[in-house]
């Protein structure tokens, strides 16, 4: 492996934390050749410059968080970063059950800022939570909760 190759893939990781994917796909567009790129990942992961898992706990649950996803929501998420399962679930348990409420919570009430409480809108309201795979028993929940104190304010 030459230096050149392992320069550019500090400097990319120097950024922010980087999977194995990602580096990849990063030297591959440099046009690098899979024996280099491959003898490049061993190195930086022998380092633990790249790690997975901590690329999942620390950077994705903190934009999950931020995004206020659905536990369904940022699994898929993780996934489309194709990490190992392992990691995937760690990251999920890691966010906690007490999350899926707090994001389901800022989601309701979000939506429901300013807004008429008719029927229609409340189910294209449930819908919408639904397909950002939020639970229908925490959605009804969440907007009973939500409208008895917007009623009580």
């Amino acid at each position: 492996m030459n230096d050149e190759i392992y320069k550019k893939a500090l400097k990319y990781i120097t950024m922010q934390d980087r999977t194995r994917r990602q580096m990849k796909i990063y030297l591959q567009k440099k046009g690098y050749n899979e024996n280099e790129i491959n003898e490049c990942i061993r190195k930086l992961v022998d380092y633990n410059y790249l790690n997975d898992r901590r690329y999942a706990l620390h950077i994705m649950v903190k934009k999950i968080k931020h995004k206020h996803y659905s536990l369904a929501m940022a699994e898929q998420y993780l996934r489309s970063e194709l990490l190992d399962e392992s990691v995937i679930y760690e990251a999920i348990n890691s966010l906690g059950e007490e999350y899926e409420q707090y994001a389901l919570s800022h989601f309701l009430t979000k939506e429901l800022q300013n807004k008429t409480f008719e029927s229609e809108f409340i189910n294209k309201l449930k819908n919408k939570a639904l397909r950002k795979g939020f639970k229908y028993y925490h959605i009804q929940e969440g907007i009973d909760n939500i409208l008895s104190r917007m009623k009580g304010e």
